[in-house]
């Protein structure tokens, strides 16, 4: 697996964890908390899959 292919699955990883961090945080209950989590981890989950992408495409 090359590294652009590599890099663009981790940015897509990212928009899915970032869209859930919106919708659990639009939803104001902790009745949709997917895997459990909240909506400040799924926005860390986001910002640690970006930059990892990013890592991986300049390297």
């Amino acid at each position: 697996m090359d590294k652009k292919t590599l890099s663009f699955g981790l940015i897509v990883l990212s928009l899915i964890a970032a869209v859930l961090a919106t919708i659990d945080f639009i939803s104001k209950t902790n009745e949709w908390a997917p895997l459990g989590l909240g909506a400040d981890s799924w926005l860390g989950v986001a910002i640690v899959l970006t930059v990892y992408a990013i890592y991986v495409k300049q390297s």
